[in-house]
């Protein structure tokens, strides 16, 4: 399970989903497996087995809100936005304190042009965590799309300041 995780981290996924793959053979009851090997499999754009694992992680714990969301993420590269919509408002109903699942959800906002819920989503991410830097690029961008040029502007360069590989 550690190693497994190492290896999502340093991005070499086929190594990860072995060993979570292992893990699970071993323990096929622990979600946090599950949901991680799903993790790997959305990576390398699985994205179906990636669905099937989060989903089997919410079966085994059903407030997983980390497997929602990695569910909502499998969802979105699909475009099955009301799923993947549907996915990260679970999440939010678990934490609201889940400032990925309101960047989440305010991207699939964004893909459909409804930026002015995205914004509202990608506010509340940022008031959850003020160095959130991906969703001040994404705030910035579903500004953009609304015309507020300027606006656009400060939220991007927030986003480069927090983080420069951001945008």
């Amino acid at each position: 399970q550690s190693r497994g995780a190492s290896y999502c981290e340093s991005g070499r996924f086929d190594k990860a989903i072995a060993d979570f793959t292992r893990s699970i053979e071993l323990k096929g009851d622990h979600a946090v497996t599950w949901r991680n090997r799903g993790h790997a499999y959305c990576c390398i754009g699985k994205h179906d087995e990636a669905i099937a694992d989060c989903t089997k992680a919410i079966e085994l714990n059903p407030s997983y809100g980390d497997a929602y969301i990695d569910r909502g993420n499998a969802y979105k590269a699909k475009h099955q936005y009301d799923l993947a919509m549907a996915d990260y408002t679970k999440a939010i109903e678990l934490d609201a304190n889940s400032a990925a699942g309101y960047r989440n959800r305010g991207m699939v906002h964004s893909d459909m042009s409804l930026y002015d819920e995205a914004i509202k989503d990608f506010t509340r991410a940022i008031e959850i965590n003020p160095s959130f830097a991906e969703a001040w690029a994404d705030h910035g961008t579903a500004r953009e799309g609304k015309g507020q040029f300027e606006e656009a502007i400060k939220d991007l360069t927030r986003s480069l300041v927090l983080n420069p590989k951001s945008v």
